[in-house]
């Protein structure tokens, strides 16, 4: 069976920023900018949901004694 590979949102924003450079300079099709635009909105949408993941783990790790969650920006 094949391993399933962890996500890697830094690669993921990397792949973005890609997809963003190609569609600004390549005078591309309306099919391929749409590929582009497709790949691009499940990449935010994977990232999303990475970001939620971590800031749920962040409010648990700063949940107190007492079951309060306190929630702390960061710097």
């Amino acid at each position: 069976m094949a391993k399933k590979q962890k996500f890697n949102i830094e690669k993921s924003l990397e792949d973005l920023n890609q997809i963003v450079k190609k569609m600004e300079h390549e005078n591309g099709t309306l099919e391929n900018n749409l590929k582009y635009y497709e790949q691009g909105i499940n990449l935010i949408k994977k990232c999303q949901k990475e970001l939620e993941i971590a800031k749920q783990k962040v409010s648990i790790l700063n949940q107190q004694s007492d079951d309060e969650v306190e929630l702390k920006d960061f710097e």
